[in-house]
């Protein structure tokens, strides 16, 4: 074989054992934000479920079965990559808006639970990822 041969081998492999190498380090940096995003996520459901109206509760006698739902404070949590609710209204909550559910127009106000809770938390978040993904080889 010759020379030029012989170092078009030895720059294949060399890039091949480079590519490796990164798909470790992306692995392992895919992970640490994965584990990051969720120890963050449960820090703003925390302070979601805080931010939350806390009204009288559940109507178990109500004639009508939305009037039995739980609070949307008790269905705030972290999952995933992100913080979420069961309740059907939990979202409107956060963002505001206008239902009519029985022809009456309700304004539901916008509480921004989650967004208040992520801002409140910003420097505990950014420690949470400085953490993890200082903790790569």
């Amino acid at each position: 074989m010759s020379e030029r041969g012989v170092r078009l081998i030895a720059l294949w492999e060399a890039d091949k054992k480079a590519a490796q190498e990164l798909d470790a380090i992306r692995a392992g940096l895919a992970q640490a934000l994965d584990e990051a995003r969720r120890e963050a996520a449960a820090i703003v459901a925390e302070g979601a479920r805080a931010n939350m109206r806390y009204g009288p509760g559940p109507n178990p006698n109500a004639k009508h079965p939305s009037d039995w739902l739980p609070h949307i404070r008790d269905t705030i949590f972290a999952g995933g990559r992100g913080v979420h609710t069961t309740h059907p209204a939990g979202r409107l909550w956060e963002i505001g808006g206008v239902i009519a559910p029985r022809g009456y127009a309700i304004r539901i106000p916008r509480l921004a639970m989650a967004e208040r809770a992520a801002e409140g938390n910003d420097a505990r978040v950014e420690r949470i990822l400085e953490r993890r993904v200082g903790d790569l080889p």
